[in-house]
């Protein structure tokens, strides 16, 4: 088992992408961690990591602060090389996982004087085209030795057509744990038991589940509610999640006239009873982000049809037609036509459902990508 160096310097980093090196640990690998984020630390500490604070320098993928890092490098090489150093003798680290770019480039070099391997993780959606072209050139520099794991292929065809070296990246896809349907008891219980009884006497509830930070396509998500309203009234939208845009989401249900269908219940940190309402799963956040993609393959394991809208970096796990929809943006009327469709053909309905949940059985089972993950590092 090798002993494993985690460092991280975002702020808000994938929590599947951690749950990932938790599981490792798990399974006897011995891990340690350097990060800049508090909460980060404070999560790992809790169970049992070694974990120690550090400072990166400014962030080198925003353009104004990247000078500054650049300034700021040979002093921070200087200082972490010891730190390094120190780590390599006293707990025999001999490879380093690196999150995000400012790690990358501060600790590949030094790793390599050192001899140790590099791992470089790559979410999905990182924009280069917003870096100074000099990181971009820094990074394809670097890495000529380095192993960069992905999980999309999308992601992979990116990294490839920036010309990193097509034989360095490695798809370890994306996976999700199956026994996720546990249950919440608190006072929106009832809300989701009630709808769960009222969908078998014919009422439709479409769910999303989103941050409501960066809420996308959501006003024309309403205007498709209200057009499917006008063809049956037993419909019902569940808003899951929290955040800023929370209180503006219930105006504009007011403005659309349907604030008696919608119901915005916050964060739940059990699902289990909402999947089990749900009747169509609408994935609604900008991006591709690992957890939007997780929370999809979640619904087609729970048998659900999905619908997203082209461009946000589902493609690869929810084929049009098949286990569900993908539809273009800024298009209520066809986003309406795919839930009356769905609401009106529950034979398609299931069947989808079916091609979703075999899908995910078949290729997306997180233990799997704990193999997959495993093999490569």
């Amino acid at each position: 088992m090798k002993n494993i160096l985690l460092i991280n310097s975002s702020k808000k980093p994938s929590q599947d992408v951690l749950g990932l090196f938790k599981a490792l640990k798990e399974e006897g690998f011995s891990m340690h961690l350097i990060s800049s984020n508090n909460k980060i630390i404070e999560e790992f500490k809790n169970d049992n990591f070694f974990v120690k604070k550090a400072y990166f320098g400014p962030k080198v993928n925003e353009k104004e602060s990247a000078i500054i890092f650049y300034l700021l490098l040979p002093l921070l090489c200087f200082r972490h090389f010891f730190s390094l150093l120190y780590l390599k003798i006293k707990y025999k680290i001999d490879l380093l996982v690196c999150f995000s770019w400012n790690e990358r480039i501060i600790f590949t070099p030094l790793a390599k004087i050192l001899k140790m391997e590099v791992v470089w993780l790559e979410k999905p959606g990182v924009e280069y085209n917003k870096a100074l072209k000099v990181t971009v050139k820094v990074l394809r520099l670097i890495c000529s030795k380095v192993k960069i794991i992905v999980f999309t292929e999308a992601t992979k065809k990116k990294l490839e057509e920036l010309n990193f070296k097509k034989a360095n990246i490695v798809n370890v896809s994306l996976g999700i744990k199956t026994d996720f349907h546990k249950h919440q008891e608190n006072i929106f219980s009832n809300l989701a038991r009630a709808i769960d009884l009222n969908s078998s006497k014919g009422c439709f509830t479409v769910g999303v589940i989103s941050d409501l930070n960066r809420v996308y396509q959501m006003e024309n998500i309403f205007r498709a509610i209200k057009i499917c309203l006008n063809g049956f009234s037993n419909l019902r939208l569940i808003i899951i999640g929290e955040g800023k845009e929370r209180k503006q989401l219930s105006w504009l249900a007011k403005q659309n006239g349907i604030e008696s269908y919608v119901y915005l219940v916050g964060n739940q940190t059990y699902l289990g009873n909402w999947w089990e309402s749900f009747d169509v799963y609408l994935a609604s956040n900008r991006g591709p982000k690992i957890t939007d993609s997780n929370m999809v393959l979640k619904a087609m394991f729970t048998r659900l049809p999905t619908i997203t809208f082209h461009g946000e970096g589902v493609e690869e796990v929810l084929m049009d037609n098949k286990n569900g929809f993908l539809i273009p943006p800024g298009e209520p009327e066809i986003l309406a036509e795919k839930i009356i469709r769905l609401q009106q053909d529950s034979d398609l309905k299931n069947k989808m459902g079916e091609r979703g949940r075999k899908l995910v059985e078949d290729h997306f089972v997180f233990s799997e990508q704990l193999e997959r993950l495993k093999k490569e590092l």
